[in-house]
């Protein structure tokens, strides 16, 4: 129950900060799921509403959130994962704040989710992709 009033404190605080982070986030019918919808406002993505769903792991925030992207954005990072958008358990984007460091990832406990959507539309808007291993590699659009 404290997780979920986390949960609600985080989204009203991603609401009310729309000027900055462009992201509106809806309740749904199940008290773990919520709609989003990104605007980003520059990059190869501005003309572009992101629709996607935020799910709430049962361990948030030791686990982060699980985020599924349906609008499509021919970004190979972003569009990686779509056949997991009915897996509640599995984001369908590649971007490490979505794994638990001890996945090898980055999200941390203390993260919020107004932090996750900042780092998500900053990634989003990046024109080029940090690699594991090598230079950063141009992320081309073609719509």
């Amino acid at each position: 129950m404290r997780n979920l009033l986390r949960v609600h404190k985080e989204v009203r605080d991603v609401n009310g900060d729309f000027h900055s982070l462009r992201t509106v986030l809806q309740e749904t019918d199940n008290k773990f799921k919520w709609n989003f919808l990104l605007f980003p406002n520059d990059g190869a993505l501005s003309h572009l509403p992101l629709i996607g769903e935020l799910i709430i792991p049962e361990r948030y925030p030791k686990d982060p959130p699980v985020l599924h992207l349906f609008t499509r954005t021919f970004r190979e990072n972003v569009d990686v994962f779509r056949a997991h958008r009915n897996n509640d358990t599995r984001s369908t984007m590649c971007f490490d704040i979505l794994r638990a460091q001890w996945e090898g990832g980055t999200w941390d406990p203390e993260y919020t989710i107004s932090c996750l959507f900042a780092s998500l539309m900053q990634a989003l808007v990046t024109p080029r992709v940090p690699q594991d291993h090598g230079r950063d590699r141009p992320e081309f659009v073609s719509m």
